[in-house]
């Protein structure tokens, strides 16, 4: 197990994390959620997406803590590059039953440890829902600051109204021949968000487009008449277990972009609101997505206009 730290105590094996722990994984997830409380239901499906990530190699960029078949606490520590640095992007948690035994404390100083070992110059990002003073107190310990604030947001889907775009424009549903098309202005639509990096096609495809949890049907464009040029965009997702846990389904907004040539023209909004006609249409009960507080292109304010309003607050801690 090259790269991590000798192992701590006796009755906890530490080792990094196998597609054959996806079910230990599940049953650490959904025991954490209960006692968060942090509106985020993780199932088998979210675990695949951490599988097919091209840019996570679980042998190298996870850790879990074991007893017998039993995880304990978890970490995915990927490597993402950011400018003149690497950024350590770490999600990980600690099963309640378990806490407050120095598992957390082990868990960051081994992911770190390792991540320092392999790349010359590193940052590490957590990311931190309100709401658990152990986890808070733990970062500080570590010498984590907050630099970011999201919120996580949901919109009742009843009586969802239909919406016109601006006139010249067209709205398009997805069809694979748009993948490409559509990853380039995702990725030109992000170019000037924090934290958010420009994805080539093989990460655009597993990241956003992975079958177990992209929904086609409900992924829309706007398109330009004039030019012909794509010009903003809302990508749909549904997470099952969110679904199962809230006894309806819900539908997940992705991503939602527009091109910085065609903003201030009302796009954005109009095609989210399309989207959620359509999700409602198509029998989603509610949606909900994540927003950057600061986002420059002020998307706080469009989707609360679209009826969302903020469920969760979470952070993101760097050091």
């Amino acid at each position: 197990m090259p790269g991590w730290l000798p192992s701590g105590p006796v009755d906890v094996i530490w080792r990094p994390l196998t597609p054959a722990d996806g079910p230990a994984w599940v049953a650490c997830a959904v025991a954490v959620e209960a006692e968060d409380r942090t509106g985020e239901h993780l199932g088998a499906d979210d675990f695949a997406w951490w599988l097919d990530d091209p840019g996570t190699d679980l042998a190298r960029d996870s850790l879990g803590a074991f007893a017998g078949d039993d995880l304990l606490a978890y970490a995915f520590a990927p490597g993402l590059p950011g400018g003149d640095r690497v950024e350590l992007r770490i999600e990980g948690a600690v099963h309640p039953a378990h806490r407050r035994r120095g598992l957390g404390r082990e868990l960051l100083t081994r992911v770190i440890a390792a991540g320092e070992a392999r790349y010359p110059v590193l940052e590490a990002h957590v990311r931190a829902y309100d709401g658990n003073p152990g986890q808070e107190a733990l970062l500080a310990e570590f010498g984590f600051t907050t630099r970011r604030w999201f919120f996580d947001m949901t919109a009742d889907l009843t009586g969802a109204a239909p919406a016109t775009v601006p006139a010249g424009f067209a709205v398009e549903r997805f069809t694979e021949a748009h993948a490409e098309e559509l990853r380039l202005l995702r990725n030109r639509s992000f170019a000037d968000h924090w934290g958010s990096p420009q994805h080539d096609p093989e990460q655009w495809r597993a990241r956003f487009l992975a079958p177990n949890l992209f929904v086609p049907g409900l992924t829309f464009q706007v398109r330009d008449a004039a030019s012909g040029a794509l010009a903003a965009f809302v990508l749909s997702h549904h997470h099952a277990a969110d679904s199962e846990a809230r006894g309806h389904r819900e539908l997940w907004v992705a991503a939602v972009g527009t091109d910085p040539g065609f903003r201030g023209r009302g796009l954005g909004g109009a095609l989210l609101a399309h989207t959620l006609h359509a999700g409602a249409a198509a029998g989603y009960a509610s949606a909900g997505l994540s927003v950057d507080a600061d986002n420059p292109t002020g998307a706080l304010g469009i989707y609360r206009r679209a009826g969302f309003t903020p469920s969760a607050r979470w952070t993101v801690r760097i050091r």
